[in-house]
């Protein structure tokens, strides 16, 4: 695709044609969320592909809003607040977390995500927690600011907690009509970006004790309650997770497994594992995901105050041969500790 024009028309109710050099025709059909694909020379593999890819790109602009299919990978170890507001303040004190990727870097248009977290103890039971999200696809840009409560229960001497929370915040999507190529004033088009911002929510519980930790989420409430899209796909219905700390003289294990349940589609499942040396100072962790892809990454610590890590995640196994990898930095610095 590098150096290819490809102007793409949107209309929500009518049917359109994309021109792509490797294919005599492509004709998708958009209602809702729901896309028909036809490539009148099927013997191009490639060009299928790389159609595909660009779809994946453009995907989010429909009118409804998906739910995050694929996460910052930082919510499994490094940053559990990205994934579930129970954990805000969890860890007591105060940290400040952020998180960039890059996905399909010789793809242009391709997509970067990015969140930047607060979270931390308002008390000794009461956390407290703000999230800014964004993400960029192409010419369609989605943005999420969120608020979180969390309320955390002990339930013993031995530091066993019960965690309830609860984030509300607002979402806008818009499509960035300075790389548009066509026609800028389409009432389609107008019409997306004019669009409302409107209010989100999501909910979580979690217990956490000394060696395991057990969580589940339900991002994006507003479409999971909603029920015009009860017979749209793609959508996140929810995230849950289980790990198991083992700790000896100089290192620490943890297993986890993660599944994400997706309406319309089978479960994604998540199997990693972290490992941590140096009085916990530096970490190596692999996560394996059911798409194909795997995660590895690299992380220090230094003096349990800032927290730096990179990931970098294979492609999945369809797309390995048109489409790099993605990369992930991620950071977290600890400041008031109890």
């Amino acid at each position: 695709m590098s150096g290819t024009r490809v102007i793409v028309c949107i209309d929500w109710h009518s049917e359109k044609r994309i021109r792509y050099p490797n294919a005599k025709s492509l004709r998708i059909f958009l209602k809702t969320d729901k896309a028909t694909i036809k490539i009148t020379d099927m013997n191009k593999q490639k060009a299928t592909i790389k159609v595909l890819l660009l779809l994946s790109l453009l995907s989010g602009a429909s009118t409804s809003v998906r739910g995050q299919l694929n996460p910052l990978d930082a919510q499994y170890f490094h940053n559990k607040y990205l994934a579930n507001p129970a954990m805000a303040g969890w860890q007591g004190g105060w940290s400040l977390g952020g998180a960039v990727r890059k996905q399909w870097s010789m793809i242009p248009g391709s997509p970067v995500s990015s969140a930047l977290t607060m979270d931390g103890l308002l008390s000794r039971r009461v956390g407290l927690g703000i999230g800014l999200y964004a993400e960029q696809s192409g010419l369609f840009r989605r943005g999420r600011k969120m608020a979180s409560y969390a309320y955390h229960l002990p339930l013993d001497a031995h530091g066993s907690k019960l965690h309830f929370g609860m984030s509300i915040g607002v979402m806008d999507e818009r499509l960035l009509n300075e790389g548009l190529k066509g026609n800028a004033g389409d009432n389609s088009l107008r019409r997306f970006t004019e669009r409302d911002t409107y209010v989100d929510s999501d909910f979580g519980i979690a217990f956490v004790n000394e060696k395991l930790q057990l969580q589940a989420a339900v991002p994006n409430m507003k479409n999971f309650f909603s029920r015009d899209l009860s017979t749209m796909v793609d959508h996140s219905l929810f995230f849950a997770s289980a790990s198991y700390r083992w700790r000896g003289n100089s290192v620490a294990i943890a297993p986890l497994l993660a599944i994400r349940g997706v309406r319309g589609y089978k479960d994604l499942i998540d199997v990693g594992l972290e490992l941590r040396m140096i009085e916990d100072q530096l970490a190596f962790s692999m996560i394996h995901h059911n798409s194909g892809s795997t995660t590895f990454g690299l992380g220090v610590d230094h003096r349990r105050r800032l927290a730096i890590t990179g990931m970098y995640t294979t492609a999945a196994s369809a797309l390995r041969q048109y489409a790099n990898g993605n990369f992930e930095l991620a950071f977290n610095y600890r400041f008031f500790p109890n």
